[in-house]
């Protein structure tokens, strides 16, 4: 099981994240404050206010700037 730091190292080395299959009938929601919403919470809630659903992405990847069309030993073999 892999924790936030490595999910964000394998991110930055270019890696591809996986896609989870959810059971039917379990719905995934686009930030914290829409599934609280969803489950009751009053959107004027103060507990809301800290949510960060602004749509902005608070972490993106760095584009990878190495060529990964070949296995690191092979691109140090080619030296």
């Amino acid at each position: 099981m892999a924790n936030n730091l490595q999910v964000r190292l394998w991110l930055a080395q270019g890696a591809p994240l996986w896609r989870v299959r959810l059971p039917t009938g379990v719905e995934l929601y686009g930030s914290h404050r829409q599934m609280a919403v969803a489950n009751g919470v009053d959107p004027a809630d103060p507990a809301l206010a800290a949510c960060r659903d602004d749509g902005t992405m608070h972490y993106r990847a760095p584009a990878p700037t190495q060529d990964r069309s070949r296995p690191p030993a092979a691109e140090e073999e080619a030296g």
